[in-house]
């Protein structure tokens, strides 16, 4: 990471159409938490409405069946995913498979094939 900071101005358009700098304000604790939010550590402050400490469950995700049972998708049911979903996916790994699409971006592993 460089040390290295691009400063830039910041610049609004006034009733007159002249550009004029402005300053952003902002409180301490944004800028003492800043590093907290930049790593992806800080806690979430709500989550579907739930504040503090949140544990989402299953039920806020709408998965309200045991893992096991949820039905797969198939070209002509819907599961976890759409039939839609599933038909472009199932496209996505044609064209991989037969060398229309692929490069050293992109990598499909089969999981939990035997």
């Amino acid at each position: 990471m460089s040390n290295q900071v691009d400063i830039r101005k910041l610049m609004k358009k006034d009733s007159k159409g002249v550009q004029r700098q402005f300053m952003p304000e902002t409180s301490v604790k944004a800028i003492f938490d800043i590093e907290e939010m930049i790593a992806g550590t800080a806690p979430v402050l709500s989550v579907n409405g739930k504040v503090g400490n949140v544990q989402i469950t299953k039920e806020d995700l709408g998965i309200s069946q045991e893992p096991e049972t949820i039905d797969i998708a198939s070209e002509s049911n819907d599961g976890i995913i759409t039939s839609a979903l599933f038909l472009k996916l199932q496209q996505i790994i044609s064209d991989y498979d037969s060398g229309l699409l692929g490069g050293s971006a992109i990598t499909i592993e089969p999981v939990g094939e035997e």
